[in-house]
């Protein structure tokens, strides 16, 4: 069975929908339903659930995290609440259950200077304290949790929008339609991940028993980089995006690095996915994808 915390977020809605879709047994909680800074709550949730003999193997997808970058700067306390300790609970609870972990981290363990992608293997350094903080619960879970593995995203988007910040494309699209000029940068890389895909490979794996029932001792065998194939720019993706209506791209200008001086971002976030039976679409199909669910 499946266990998905933070069901109601961009990627755990869409694993509790590829679970179902696999003809798994799927539970999805909000966090509403089970706060994962509350050990009692979260041990309430997964304690029916509790691998023994008698019982099929449960995974417990942690979707769980304070995915805002700025305000993590002004607010260090409560981003490492939420991602570094959150995922120590969460650990904790699937230690003392005997449950699978499947833990979410992002490319902003990494600090951007490597042009051509980085591998799960690759060194990590992250340069903000939302990356630190992603750093420290992967940490956390490799140390705590009995079975697991990190899945590395870049550039997530879905239908179901992240209540922090709302969904990137989707803004642009809006901003462009009503005729405001929309400036994004063409400099860098990233690797857009399409979070329906993301879910079900992550859903693909968990069926594969002989890949995830086993703890490799070397900790960086257990890292995966689930992005869709090929890598871009956050200009080229909206622009993408932007050729589905008729002129809307006209209002689209590419610009060189133009984030806040509040926080520094990797230049370039582009992961590589070296799972060869586990790749992903194009990140076109995504977008093509997610514009027919969205705004059709």
């Amino acid at each position: 069975m499946i266990i998905v915390l933070g069901s109601e977020g961009q990627l755990g809605s869409a694993v509790v929908e590829a679970g179902k879709k696999a003809k798994i047994h799927t539970l999805g909680f909000s966090h509403n339903q089970c706060d994962i800074m509350d050990p009692n709550a979260l041990r309430a949730v997964l304690r029916p659930h509790m691998t023994d003999i008698r019982r099929e193997e449960a995974f417990v997808v942690n979707c769980v995290g304070y995915t805002d970058v700025l305000r993590a700067e002004h607010d260090i306390t409560s981003c490492f609440d939420l991602n570094a300790q959150g995922a120590y609970n969460v650990a904790m609870a699937t230690y003392d259950y005997d449950m699978f972990l499947v833990h979410i981290s992002t490319d902003y363990v990494f600090n951007g200077e490597v042009a051509g992608g980085y591998l799960p293997y690759s060194q990590t350094n992250p340069i903000n304290a939302y990356g630190l903080s992603k750093l420290a619960s992967e940490k956390i879970v490799a140390f705590r949790a009995p079975r697991y593995k990190i899945i590395r995203t870049s550039a997530l988007f879905g239908p179901t929008e992240n209540r922090s910040k709302g969904t990137t494309i989707k803004k642009a699209l809006i901003a462009l339609k009503n005729k405001e000029t929309s400036y994004f940068t063409d400099e860098g890389s990233i690797s857009p991940s399409y979070a329906p895909h993301v879910a079900k490979t992550i859903v693909k794996l968990i069926e594969d028993k002989e890949m995830s029932l086993v703890k490799h001792p070397d900790d960086m065998q257990n890292i995966f980089h689930l992005v869709n194939e090929g890598q871009t720019t956050w200009y080229k993706l909206i622009k993408e995006a932007a050729q589905y209506y008729p002129y809307l791209h006209l209002g689209l200008k590419a610009s060189g690095i133009n984030y806040s001086t509040d926080v520094r971002r990797p230049l370039h976030s582009a992961l590589i996915n070296d799972l060869e039976y586990y790749k992903l679409p194009p990140w076109q199909d995504g977008v093509k994808e997610y514009i027919g669910k969205c705004f059709s």
